[in-house]
């Protein structure tokens, strides 16, 4: 009998080890922050840009900390996705921006579009993203801001300290 529950305790061994091996190999998920703007309506000639600022200081005499990653996108009335920045890195204490011509987004029948701008962040190392600040704004054709959108009041970031 000794000899038949061995191979049993092997192969009981061997799949408790291959599970805790996948356990141990699992990261967490990166923690995300997301803000989410209020809804604007652009038309003909106008631009929407939308810009995440990092505050996270860069440490003097050290190498930069690797940057977090953004991804901005505006999403139309529908809740449809019509513009996408890609992912991309947000170094310390620089900018990314997401900027559309009225002409780049679909046609409507009044030629007004709604829009709503949202701006997620995170950390490859699993660390909180941030301090960052994100805003949008509307530009006229020659490029002056006609409307500042600041962002929603949750997305005031901690103070730094000194």
């Amino acid at each position: 009998m000794k000899c038949r529950s061995r191979p049993r305790i092997a192969v009981g061994l061997a799949i408790a080890t291959a599970l805790a091996a996948g356990v141990a190999s699992a990261q967490a998920p990166p923690v995300r922050a997301r803000v989410d703007f209020a809804p604007v309506g652009i038309v003909g000639s106008q631009t929407l840009q939308v810009t995440v600022a990092s505050l996270r200081p860069a440490p003097e005499g050290l190498p930069p900390p690797t940057g977090d990653r953004v991804r901005i996108f505006l999403l139309d009335a529908s809740g449809e996705r019509v513009a996408d920045s890609g992912i991309r890195v947000l170094p310390a204490v620089q900018m990314e921006a997401l900027t559309v011509r009225r002409e780049a987004l679909p046609a409507s029948s009044s030629g007004r579009i709604q829009l709503r701008a949202v701006v997620l962040t995170w950390n490859v190392n699993g660390l909180p993203p941030g301090p960052y600040r994100a805003s949008a704004e509307i530009l006229n054709a020659q490029g002056r801001t006609l409307v500042f959108i600041p962002p929603p009041v949750n997305d005031i970031p901690p103070p730094v300290p000194d």
